[in-house]
């Protein structure tokens, strides 16, 4: 159990963020169960190499599972442009530890999507029944990759749809035209630290599930709030990026909602911190085990854990 310790508190600019989990964990609880997630991430599966050589072919087609299925038809793919095999790692991570946390949807917003393959996959693991894609400008490789994934995707046309334009229009015009919002997800892998934040708190506003796997965490934030963040980060022995992304978790958890923490393996990106934030609460959902509130504390997180994997 955690103690009743205080909760860490980082001084901004203009706030607190209080880093006050579901029990008034204490600061070694809550770090003793972000290292849990790093060291479960060591039997993850590591990325292949990146060679564009085809896969052996196996000798049952029905031996193969869905992922199987999509990097192999991403590996076909003769046409340029194509995403690295980089980035295609990095989407199927993310969308499994998504996936694991947060139940299907009617529709998925994936903001700063690039070649838009997040919501083709939450689309093709029917996760969700549609998929918009936010950038400021389509991308070739978007179409590249729709062809290559056709036959796993749904085929009426309306599934999948790309907004080009700023984020910070996009996103509010696009939720506020969504009548139920329990039944929408919006996810942001990789979008700038500023972008980041401006995915998350739209997402609060609106009162739906949000995912976002953060980068670039110096930029965005101004010199005051760094600085502070940095500091508290160096006196509790933190990476920045950690620190950065508590008080990410924090703020969520401050406006109501359930945060989930996962990583990817550090073999597939360094930027590998993913949270899960759930509105259930915020909403005032309940019977949703996907909203369910959980201990975060280690051994809390551990029976969440093994409960995923016994599903």
């Amino acid at each position: 159990m955690c103690s009743s310790a205080a909760p860490l508190q980082l001084q901004l600019k203009s706030a607190v963020a209080h880093l006050k989990l579901a029990h008034q964990c204490s600061l070694d609880a809550v770090l003793a169960m972000v290292q849990e997630a790093y060291d479960e991430t060591e039997e993850d599966r590591e990325p292949e190499d990146d060679s564009d050589e085809l896969e052996e072919e196996q000798s049952e087609e029905e031996s193969l599972t869905l992922t199987s299925k999509l990097q192999r038809a991403y590996k076909a793919v003769r046409v340029r442009p194509r995403p690295n095999r980089k980035e295609l790692y990095e989407s199927l991570a993310f969308v499994s530890r998504v996936s694991a946390l947060i139940s299907p949807k009617d529709l998925v917003v994936d903001c700063c999507s690039g070649h838009g393959m997040i919501g083709m996959l939450f689309l093709a693991f029917r996760r969700a029944q549609r998929a918009v894609v936010i950038d400021k400008k389509a991308r070739e490789s978007t179409n590249v990759m729709l062809d290559a994934w056709r036959d796993f995707l749904p085929s009426s046309d309306d599934t999948f749809s790309v907004l080009e334009g700023d984020l910070r229009d996009m996103l509010p015009t696009l939720l506020e035209s969504e009548k139920d919002k329990g039944r929408i997800c919006v996810v942001a892998c990789h979008a700038c630290a500023h972008l980041t934040d401006r995915v998350l708190e739209t997402s609060c506003a609106y009162g739906v599930d949000v995912a976002v796997c953060p980068c670039c965490h110096r930029d965005g934030a101004s010199d005051q709030d760094r600085g502070n963040i940095a500091s508290a980060a160096r006196q509790n022995d933190l990476p920045l990026s950690v620190a950065m992304d508590l008080v990410r978790m924090g703020r969520m958890q401050a406006s109501h909602y359930d945060v989930r923490w996962r990583t990817v393996p550090k073999s597939i990106t360094p930027m590998n911190n993913v949270l899960v934030c759930l509105a259930g609460a915020r909403r005032g959902i309940d019977g949703d085990p996907s909203h369910k509130p959980r201990r975060d504390s280690p051994s809390g997180y551990r029976r969440e854990r093994q409960q995923e994997v016994d599903d």
